[in-house]
């Protein structure tokens, strides 16, 4: 089945042809099947009709009915027949199956008569049982259970031959062709009625996945990607409604993005500007006689190029810049530790753990006696397999500022840090552990907002802009921040997909 999601029927047209289709497909259905059981319930009353002649032919001595043949056998064949060995008659093959069975009751007379029968096909064994052991059968008369006999051999398709002894005569063929071959049976749409009902509901199933799905794959497009990701307009595709949606999301779009990217420019050239007139004030303090005015003023100076240099390295994060590219995590954040550590700032890198592989083979299976250690620390002689292990596609700069925030972060309230790698092959992360904050971690997740700081950094230098660059970065890089409470510090876990 062609995908409907490319074409650009509207949604009402396309609901209103499945609700068509599932009345035509309905009415069809059961017209066939209607039809059917009229057409069988006709064929069987017919045959009913039929064996009811048959016993009037029988019990007035009269030629048969037309469309009914009733034949004497031979006499060596009557013979065989009372004997009960139909098998060995000439008329029967030896591989017909025989089914007998023996009707009495009250004739329209009132004389208690007795049917001898045997039923002869080469395909079955005729359920007979289900008439003689039917609860009405003892108030049936004998030309009724006849009748029922002959709807009962209708009701299959075999080449069927009824030999009949009525009372004390002589063994008869009868056949009625007409209502007991193959032939004679009507067709049977019931099947072909429950194929088209099934074949609609399957065609109605399909199609409105198939429309349901144009909506839930435009909505997984939304869904996936990073904030790094170019803004580019979406595939206008599915039911007119959808295409509509997309043009006016791809309007929005357009207009947003350039008007955001206008704001953010202007901000960092703002902020780069504000440096100037602060380095000029600078020089100018120097010329202050006072020591402690000079030294209050130098203060205030200092505390705005601080301030201007946390905004723009904010906004310089929200204008992403910087292009992704293939890096190995493990020699960012080395270098960041290296870089503290130079300063004889206390901040460790904990062993790396390389995920444990376990090779299967369908033929075969190996087992090694040589043991290894899983827990490896970074060393240069493999260093580059570590790195290999854990290489993800990213902005390097971007991510390194978002690191050196969290670990400056760490160190300004919790003495001191260690960080640590943990990946799989969707996602990384690198958590910082800190020792001595006592924030729990859902306070914590408050303060990734810009200019946000906690109630214990009174006595602590910063801006509220570390945390809000670190969470722009993560969700630039498809990941997120997280903030877990340890037994002896806080734990921040920087997470980013290893693919971008």
């Amino acid at each position: 089945m062609r995908n409907l999601t490319r074409f650009s029927m509207s949604l009402h047209i396309i609901v209103g042809g499945l609700l068509l289709l599932a009345a035509l497909s309905g009415v069809v259905s059961t017209f066939l099947w209607m039809d059917t059981e009229k057409r069988w319930d006709a064929h069987l009353h017919r045959a009913e009709s039929f064996g009811m002649q048959i016993h009037w032919s029988q019990e007035n001595d009269r030629p048969a009915p037309a469309g009914i043949s009733i034949d004497q056998i031979s006499v060596e064949d009557d013979k065989l027949a009372r004997a009960g060995k139909f098998s060995l008659m000439s008329s029967v093959s030896s591989a017909d199956l025989v089914t007998q069975l023996s009707l009495s009751g009250v004739t329209e007379s009132g004389d208690r008569s007795h049917i001898s029968l045997a039923i002869t096909s080469p395909d079955l064994r005729y359920p007979v049982g289900r008439v003689v052991s039917n609860g009405q059968g003892t108030k049936m008369s004998l030309a009724e259970k006849l009748g029922q006999i002959s709807v009962l051999v209708a009701s299959y398709c075999s080449d069927a031959t009824v030999y009949m002894k009525y009372d004390g005569r002589p063994w008869v063929r009868v056949k009625a062709d007409a209502v007991w071959s193959c032939a004679a049976a009507p067709l049977d749409h019931r099947l072909s009625a429950g194929l088209f009902m099934a074949v609609a509901m399957i065609a109605l199933l399909a199609t409105a996945k198939s429309v349901s799905g144009s909506f839930s794959d435009f909505a997984g497009r939304l869904q996936r990607g990073t904030a790094t990701d170019p803004l580019q307009p979406f595939t206008e595709q599915g039911p007119s409604e959808l295409r509509r949606l997309i043009r006016g999301i791809n309007h929005f779009i357009s207009r947003k993005s350039h008007s955001l990217e206008r704001r953010a420019r202007f901000l960092a050239g703002v902020s780069h500007d504000l440096g100037t007139p602060a380095t000029r004030l600078r020089l100018r303090t120097s010329l202050v006689e006072d020591a402690e005015l000079r030294g209050k003023i130098d203060s205030d100076i200092e505390a705005m190029t601080g301030m201007i240099e946390s905004v723009l390295n904010y906004t310089q994060s929200e204008i992403n810049v910087e292009a992704k590219r293939r890096v190995s995590l493990l020699s960012i954040v080395e270098s960041i530790v290296a870089d503290f550590q130079d300063d004889a700032q206390p901040v460790t890198l904990a062993p790396y753990v390389l995920p444990k592989v376990k090779p299967q083979t369908l033929l075969f299976s190996r087992r090694s006696n040589k043991k290894t250690s899983d827990a490896r620390p970074p060393q240069p002689d493999d260093g580059n397999n570590a790195a290999a292990a854990i290489a993800v596609v990213a902005q390097p700069l971007a991510l390194t500022r978002a690191l050196t925030n969290l670990v400056d972060n760490a160190l300004k309230y919790g003495r001191r840090a260690t960080l640590s790698i943990e990946a799989d092959p969707d996602t990384a992360r690198v958590h910082v552990d800190d020792f001595g904050t006592e924030a729990d971690g859902d306070g914590m997740d408050e303060l990734v907002e810009p200019f946000r700081r906690g109630e214990n950094s009174q006595h602590v230098k910063g801006f509220g802009i570390g945390l809000a660059v670190a969470s722009t970065v993560a969700e630039q890089h498809g990941g997120h921040i997280q903030f877990e409470r340890r037994a002896d510090g806080l734990r921040a876990t920087l997470s980013l997909q290893r693919q971008g």
